[in-house]
């Protein structure tokens, strides 16, 4: 996430690296920061530097908020000038947005639920057509191949 009209330019990662931008970061253990650090690692490659390094060098990496929307408003309050978040709530909080990486996502449950009536309902429902209009509504999600299909039982 980023100011309105992206101030500093922003174009990757390494943008915001190199320019050393002030950072809100979510928590340790949350699925967007090990997403982040993930992708710093690959930034680190890149400019044949430490990923601990760049950590220490980032202006605000310590800086730890809970949501989605804290990070949104430390950012439209001018508190930081990026966070990583998700596209909806950048949009809903007039900011711009910049798509560092696409994620995936199933669902998990235990084998009989999925042979419940409701089990075949929710998978009859993603995979279908209305859900994959919906989806198209909002920005940041994007409708999955083969969705509602079971990839794994055990």
């Amino acid at each position: 996430m980023l100011p309105p009209d992206n101030p500093q330019d922003i174009e990757s990662l390494k943008d915001l690296v190199e320019k050393r931008v002030r950072i809100v970061n979510r928590t340790s253990g949350a699925g967007t920061r090990i997403l982040f650090d993930h992708l710093l690692g690959r930034v680190a490659e890149e400019l044949d530097r430490e990923v601990s390094e760049l950590k220490r060098e980032i202006p605000g990496y310590e800086v730890e908020l809970s949501t989605h929307n804290a990070i949104a408003a430390a950012v439209r309050d001018g508190k930081a000038g990026a966070g990583l978040g998700i596209k909806t709530v950048a949009e809903s909080n007039g900011l711009d947005f910049l798509e560092l990486q696409r994620e995936e996502f199933d669902f998990l449950c235990r084998q009989e639920a999925l042979e419940t009536e409701f089990g075949k309902e929710f998978r009859e429902a993603l995979a279908g057509e209305r859900f994959q209009e919906l989806l198209k509504d909002v920005p940041g999600l994007h409708p999955r191949e083969g969705a509602g299909e079971v990839v794994f039982t055990s």
